[in-house]
């Protein structure tokens, strides 16, 4: 009777303890902060700048569309406005920028992707990538004013296009002016306000410029 009473009161405490360490347990998962987010990459000019290309790697039109700011333009170059042949328009808004680009990152014949930019400014007194940027002030009415951030790139675009028998290779080796400016949503994030092509840095038969590469998806 002594052992079955020991027996019954040993239970009980280790049953006690068992529970005191459970609720101990979700005690501590209920206040354990959860993990910070990851930082958004537009949190920086040059964030912005690398979450651009990557979308170009990845094919990924949400990221790439999320780069853009709502008013953005695509201005093609002037090699191309002027050649006799060009019939397409002067520039074009952000909407039919992401549905062309759309089109190209979603071509079941367009395998790989890559885009490199390369920042040529030099700002006297800048500290690091972030600064090579120059401001710029532009009107938009008799009253207010967009203060915008701007540089010229490097432009060394390649898009594999796999044919049925050949492959076919798209290469733009140029140069273009890129315009940054807050997210009017989220002014602490960055957006590509607008993209000027400058055209081939040295122009060959084999090669393309940004602005008509695109042309190819309109």
């Amino acid at each position: 009777m002594f052992h079955s009473m020991s027996r019954q009161r040993v239970s009980a405490a280790v049953l006690s303890l068992v529970l005191s360490l459970i609720l101990t347990g979700c005690s501590e998962d209920a206040t354990k902060p959860e993990p910070a987010p990851e930082p958004d990459p537009r949190e920086t000019r040059v964030g912005v700048i690398d979450m651009f290309t990557d979308a170009h790697e990845a094919q990924n039109i949400t990221d790439y569309e999320a780069c853009l700011h709502p008013d953005y333009e695509f201005w093609f170059s002037e090699d191309d406005r002027s050649d006799p042949s060009w019939d397409w328009t002067d520039w074009i808004a952000e909407s039919l920028d992401v549905e062309i680009t759309d089109r190209m990152f979603d071509a079941e014949e367009i395998t790989n992707i890559q885009l490199d930019l390369g920042n040529l400014t030099n700002v006297e007194g800048a500290e690091s990538d972030e600064d090579n940027f120059l401001e710029l002030d532009i009107p938009l009415d008799k009253e207010d004013t967009l203060t915008v951030y701007w540089a010229d790139f490097l432009v060394d675009m390649h898009v594999i296009e796999n044919m049925t028998e050949y492959q076919l290779d798209h290469w733009v080796d140029g140069r273009a002016y890129i315009y940054l400016a807050p997210d009017p949503d989220d002014e602490c994030l960055w957006t590509i306000w607008r993209i000027e092509d400058r055209g081939n840095e040295h122009r060959k038969t084999e090669k393309t410029t940004w602005g008509s590469l695109k042309c190819l998806y309109r």
